[in-house]
């Protein structure tokens, strides 16, 4: 009489056992999968700031069908990718290549790239990891009463006559493991002089003089600083943007061109005209210079009174900041003075974008290499 009760609480225990199998096997086929959804750590270890360096990853398909990739994704723009071929054969491997430029600031850094597809009928993802931590050759504290980035030393604004004493720059050894001896500085510009004087072997003073007086206005200078080993260079160069703004009586008005957004096929006009706090002095544009000739155009009209800037983006896309150069008849002097510039130029529609994210064909030959100090 109770035998079917007994039957029915065995049928129950072992419908139970089973449930219980079949989610342990489960769990041991999840955390089986699981190591291969790990993401994948590529650790570059002490890296220079601003440096480009190349990987290569090799994508193997151990399937039996078809990984077809659909996405190719990273979290930064200091990171470029492109794998090929698009679709690994079962059995066959892909190239994955990676594109990293350093960042510029000191300490760790991590970035990722994202790689989606389907193996057969089943998403298939996998992620890579970049890690390194950035260690400077020169440390460069900032000047009294001005602002330094990572990217430029800014002084500030500096009044005229000041320029007829030097700037004095610190900078001091970094923590990068590179071995040099000796610390060289020269500028872009024929208006600065420099001069290099050693403190100790981590302490030096950079030493500014400016050949011209006659400058105003906002100005930016390339420094760029080398390393020499017992006489023997380094590959690696460190540049700093020197920026500042000099005051006088003559100003460029507006003072910066900030353009703005524009379309790829528009043509943006503006006059710059002249502004001097002495009204005995009328100054006049008698020259002038883009740092993209092929997209600005300067001319002086009014018989010098203002200088018509045409800006044409033609191939141009996307953030496009530059500078002009104008040369001033004031008086008996003949004054150079900057003007910094900034558009932002739209694509066409339907215009592609250059970064192609899984590109087609077939696989290309990739030279892997690292532009390191040595």
């Amino acid at each position: 009489m109770h035998q079917p009760k007994h039957r029915l609480h065995s049928a129950l225990w072992a419908l139970i056992a089973a449930a219980s199998l079949i989610g342990l096997l489960r769990s041991a086929a999840t955390a089986a999968a699981a190591p291969a959804n790990r993401p994948h750590i590529i650790n570059l270890g002490a890296q220079l700031p601003g440096r480009i360096m190349n990987r290569v990853v090799v994508i193997h398909n151990p399937g039996a069908h078809a990984l077809r990739l659909y996405r190719l994704s990273t979290s930064c723009g200091c990171v470029t990718a492109s794998v090929s071929p698009h679709v690994i054969k079962p059995g066959a491997t892909a190239t994955l290549k990676l594109r990293i430029i350093t960042h510029l600031d000191p300490g760790p850094a991590s970035i990722s790239a994202l790689l989606l597809g389907h193996l057969g009928k089943e998403p298939w993802a996998r992620e890579w990891i970049i890690k390194y931590v950035i260690h400077p050759m020169l440390v460069i504290p900032p000047p009294a009463h001005s602002i330094l980035s990572t990217q430029a030393i800014d002084l500030g604004h500096i009044k005229r006559r000041r320029l007829a004493k030097p700037i004095v720059l610190n900078v001091y050894r970094g923590n990068y493991l590179a071995h040099w001896t000796k610390l060289a500085c020269r500028c872009n510009s024929r208006e600065l002089m420099i001069s290099v004087k050693p403190i100790n072997s981590r302490h030096w003073r950079i030493i500014i003089h400016f050949t011209t007086l006659d400058i105003v206005g906002t100005h930016n200078y390339r420094l760029r600083f080398s390393f020499l080993n017992h006489g023997k260079p380094l590959a690696y160069h460190l540049d700093e943007a020197l920026e500042f703004t000099v005051r006088g009586t003559l100003s460029l008005v507006p003072a910066s061109l900030l353009v703005g957004i524009i379309k790829a096929d528009s043509i943006y006009h503006r006059d710059i005209t002249l502004w001097s706090a002495d009204p005995a002095i009328t100054p006049r544009f008698i020259g002038a210079s883009s740092s993209a000739p092929d997209n600005i155009h300067i001319q002086i009209i009014d018989h010098g009174q203002k200088a018509r800037i045409t800006l044409t983006p033609k191939a141009k896309r996307e953030a496009f900041p530059g500078r002009l150069t104008f040369v001033v008849q004031y008086g008996k002097q003949r004054i150079t003075m900057h003007e910094n510039f900034f558009a932002y130029i739209l694509k066409r529609h339907g215009e592609p974008s250059k970064k192609l994210i899984v590109p087609k064909g077939p696989p290309r030959v990739i030279v892997i290499h690292s532009n390191l100090a040595k």
